[in-house]
């Protein structure tokens, strides 16, 4: 089974060398080159100032907003060599369990009668800039994390890049190898934006389309988002029929916006804004996505993919209760409501944003009602919630609040008076948030 996301990057069908046919465009957009910083020993430009009419390369993009990139020694596609089972063992341990201070829910043993469905698929999934490298191979155009690994000392934690990873655009062949050696019959990958679209026209957004209109923040992205999906689903429908369009967007929104202060072109959005600006255009482009893929692959699945977690009030009061709902609201609930339930965000939510973006419209809420086929969730772990000491009332009239504009507060133990029981056994030192119920699971 093949599971395309289509939302940020990744194509091990080396799918630049079959379309590409952009060596030059013409751009009119608003950055240029002002200043210099240094990261990982090389001098880069700031694109804070701007110009207009540029007449710009896929090089030319890479040496204007990224600079010189790392290659692995490893440069053509390797065809798969059998996959011995003597090496199908698992990896060793990189952290320690290392259980954070407090008592421990007890582990649930496994039950040797478990067992899943004959049809279920067990499946692995893999994004294409965490593991593909080959960063300006074949004309991919630089995306707004290859500008912001390389530029933005800090931005990873170790300052590391994608430029290499796991070198996936190379070792594929092999990678699905493995992959069906160890009995896996589901994978997702994601199509990179960057390599159908090098200039993005048409986190990870092509660069460009992050400077000409802000990526996520304008409206502009639907109409070209709609394009990138198109040619998705035009090239691969007849393989892949399963698709999400947008992968946790959530995470793009509120992780990546605002982008990093100096090294993007300023929109002048209110930073606390962004991230619901950001939610609006994405449910817009997701519907707008799964309608066209719908008609051009009418036998298709088609959904985007929510995250989040399991949240359990901490005590039974009903004001614990609304910080649950509240929590869903403005993390799952932000866009599993409008798609699944009402075509419009929970009430929570537009309370919130009423006063900086206008309501969906009748049409618009109809595009976005439905434009699912199933619900995807990656539920990595789970809290108790509970109401702001203050109240929750208190926290809504007052911006300042650090818990605002949720007004949901979160821990992975109950209170001193319950024992400081966790929630769950913490999985590793190395995911402090990640919490599991049972021992099955890693």
């Amino acid at each position: 089974m093949r599971v395309a996301q289509i939302y940020t990057a990744l194509t091990p069908l080396i799918l630049a060398r079959e379309i590409l046919a952009q060596n030059y465009t013409n751009v009119t957009t608003t950055s240029a080159v002002t200043s210099s910083t240094t990261v990982n020993g090389t001098a880069v430009a700031n694109p804070s100032a701007f110009v207009t009419n540029l007449q710009l390369s896929v090089e030319d993009l890479w040496d204007f907003f990224v600079g010189p990139v790392d290659t692995a020694n490893t440069t053509t596609t390797i065809e798969a060599t059998p996959v011995p089972s003597s090496s199908l063992i698992p990896p060793p341990f990189i952290g320690s369990y290392g259980f954070p201070p407090g008592r421990q829910v007890p582990l649930v043993t496994k039950n040797e009668s478990w067992s899943f469905p004959k049809d279920f698929y067990l499946g692995v999934a893999g994004a294409s800039f965490q593991i593909e490298g080959a960063a300006r191979a074949d004309g991919k155009g630089p995306s707004t994390w290859d500008v912001n690994m390389h530029r933005v000392p800090g931005f990873a934690t170790d300052n590391s890049t994608g430029d290499i990873t796991d070198n996936n655009y190379y070792m594929y062949k092999q990678d699905i190898a493995r992959l069906s050696a160890m009995g896996i019959n589901a994978y997702s990958f994601s199509i990179a934006w960057t390599r159908l679209f090098p200039f993005g026209t048409g986190p990870d957004m092509p660069a460009l389309l992050q400077n000409q209109y802000g990526g996520w923040l304008g409206e502009q992205i639907i109409g070209d988002f709609t394009e990138y999906a198109r040619i998705a689903y035009s090239r691969f429908g007849d393989r892949v029929k399963h698709w999400f369009t947008i992968n946790e967007p959530i995470v793009i929104c509120t992780s990546q916006y605002p982008m990093p202060a100096g090294y993007w072109r300023n929109f002048s959005i209110p930073n606390v804004e962004q991230p619901f600006v950001c939610g609006r255009n994405i449910l817009l482009a997701h519907a707008e996505a799964y309608r066209l893929g719908k008609s051009i692959i009418p036998d298709s699945s088609i959904t985007f993919k929510n995250n989040g977690g399991y949240k359990v009030p901490l005590t039974n009061s009903s004001a614990d209760a609304e910080a649950v709902q509240r929590a869903w609201d403005f993390n799952e609930g932000w866009f599993a409501d409008p798609v699944y339930l009402t075509g419009d965000w929970p009430s929570t939510v537009n309370d919130h944003v009423s006063s900086f973006l206008p309501p969906f419209t009748s049409q618009q809420k109809q595009l976005i009602l439905g434009s699912a086929d199933f619900f995807a969730h990656d539920a990595y772990t789970a809290q108790f919630y509970m109401a702001p000491d203050a109240g929750i009332e208190s926290c809504v009239a007052n911006a300042s609040n650090p818990l605002y504009p949720s007004c949901a507060n979160s821990s992975y133990t109950y209170g001193p008076a319950q024992g400081n029981w966790i929630i769950g056994p913490a999985a590793d030192s190395h995911s402090p948030w990640l919490h599991r119920a049972t021992d099955v699971y890693t």
